[in-house]
């Protein structure tokens, strides 16, 4: 009996064993977020340090993220549709108490051109829901 007890310690001892090495290793890196020549160009000519910016915030940066979103008025056209993927995607890096923390530090007007923005590039990338679409504006300025 006491074999036998032994035997089956041993046994789940090494199927422990086994379970907690055999697991396959995961990276959670994430590719770097790559911005429009549109949203570059507009940069460029503010004298913004868009991409400097990017890859700061990409590191949780609550600063360079403030100043993307402070950003958002200076875009037009396909640049602030770009610049609104980049925002989103950052979103998704910082999650969205932390980007709308950060977010609450910008005028109302860099909000509004940033939530805009984010808006643009969501309906632009997965098509707009009409005719569910919503015309008011949501409780919280940068995200539903």
């Amino acid at each position: 009996m006491r074999i036998l007890i032994l035997r089956l310690g041993l046994l789940s001892a090494s199927m422990l064993a086994s379970c907690v090495t055999s697991r396959p290793t995961v990276s959670h890196t994430r590719e770097p977020i790559v911005a429009a020549p549109e949203v570059l160009s507009q940069a460029a000519a503010a004298h913004f340090p868009y991409l400097a910016n990017v890859r700061t915030a990409e590191q949780r940066d609550d600063i360079a993220l403030l100043k993307l979103i402070r950003f958002s008025t200076r875009t037009d056209a396909f640049g602030s549709i770009a610049h609104g993927a980049v925002l989103v995607e950052l979103r998704e890096i910082f999650g969205v108490t932390a980007f709308n923390r950060v977010a609450d530090q910008a005028s109302k007007e860099q909000q509004a051109a940033a939530r805009q923005s984010m808006d643009a590039a969501t309906s632009f990338l997965n098509g707009p829901s009409w005719p569910n679409h919503a015309m008011e504006p949501t409780a919280n300025p940068l995200y539903a």
